[in-house]
């Protein structure tokens, strides 16, 4: 009985560090979402995590609707975060431009922080990388 209580309680301890491990995997770099308008501004969330799996939902007006999971490969996460590295992210206002009902959005949140961007303004260098992103997955 007690072999048995042994086992149990080294694998229950196993699988809980490996869940651990699975979690702390799935932390998020970086969100990004645009928001839906009355009109014909493309909407949707690109979510990623620190082991570079993708999470994205096309919700209108993108080239692709619908979710999808994918992995990056190394070197095109390996580029994602040092072009994050190089934003000036402390410097950047937490909101550029004026809340309009129907007007575009944009949110990005990376350590913490998010940004919201409203009516196509921001900082450039966000802006570029933001746009640059979306090139990159074909969601415009």
């Amino acid at each position: 009985m007690m072999r048995y209580l042994s086992f149990f309680l080294f694998f229950t301890l196993l699988n809980c560090t490996t869940l651990k491990k699975d979690i702390a995997k799935k932390t998020i770099l970086f969100k990004v979402e645009r928001t839906q308008c009355l009109g014909k501004c493309p909407a949707y969330k690109l979510v990623i995590f620190n082991d570079g799996t993708v999470s994205y939902n096309g919700l209108k007006n993108v080239n692709r609707l619908g979710k999808e999971n994918h992995t990056l490969n190394s070197e095109e996460f390996i580029s994602i975060k040092n072009q994050l590295k190089k934003l000036p992210f402390s410097s950047y206002l937490l909101i550029y431009g004026n809340h309009i009902r129907d007007l575009a959005k944009r949110k990005f949140i990376y350590k913490g922080k998010e940004i919201k961007m409203n009516n196509g303004m921001g900082p450039k260098s966000l802006v570029d990388f933001l746009n640059q992103l979306e090139k990159s997955f074909s969601i415009l």
